[in-house]
């Protein structure tokens, strides 16, 4: 099973192109060089380069990057669902990107998923259109974009998962697998948090795979 990034784009030179005559892979540093004809402008803001490629990205079972997980459902069947974990540095397994932990971007998420499950990511869903005439009974959703971060905070889930809604009016909620809906104080003790902290979180729903604990 895989997914695929049609496009991955970097803060193109505006009104011209530059010329790529090679790459290759450092494979111990775990690098994707492209060499261009030209040299890059560097430390000036006018100028803005944009890379785009297909990538594809195997959906793993090794508990890195965006990997499958399994869990007992209510009738006793192994269901499956799709999650990520990019700390420090498996963010590049499901993306291309400047995979460092001390540098930052605004990213913006489209995910495609079965009409059954749900998709969640860091971010508010914007808008959810059936992918009617390229894969039957598939949605793609398209999230806002983030606010800046590291890669490894990017996240994002497919699951058929119920969830639990936020308390005092919060505007967010809890997703879990449907077993585990009375882990309600686990919203509770989010909402503390946030509040002792100050710290918003933004609007939408929040992303957990605490409740995977067994």
């Amino acid at each position: 099973m895989a997914i695929i990034f049609f496009t991955t784009s970097f803060p193109v030179r505006q009104n011209n192109s530059l010329t790529v005559v090679g790459h290759e892979y450092d494979l111990e540093r775990e690098f994707y060089v492209i060499h261009l004809e030209t040299n890059l402008v560097q430390n000036v803001f006018v100028y803005q380069y944009v890379v785009s490629m297909t990538f594809t990205a195997v959906l793993n079972d090794k508990l890195a990057g965006f990997y499958r997980s399994s869990y007992e459902d209510a009738d006793g069947e192994t269901a499956y669902l799709g999650i990520t974990q990019f700390q420090a540095t498996d963010a590049r397994r499901s993306f291309p990107c400047l995979d460092e932990p001390d540098l930052k971007a605004d990213f913006r998420v489209r995910l495609a998923h079965q009409q059954t499950m749900v998709a969640r990511s860091n971010m508010n869903a914007e808008s959810t259109e059936p992918m009617d005439g390229e894969m039957e009974g598939w949605n793609m959703t398209t999230y806002a974009e983030s606010v800046r971060m590291p890669t490894y905070l990017v996240a994002f889930m497919v699951a058929d998962f119920g969830y639990t809604e936020g308390v005092d009016n919060a505007d967010f909620n809890i997703w879990h697998m449907k077993t585990k809906a009375g882990q309600g104080d686990l919203v509770k003790l989010l909402w503390r948090v946030t509040t002792y902290s100050g710290t918003p979180i933004p609007d939408g729903t929040s992303v957990t795979n605490s409740a995977l604990n067994m």
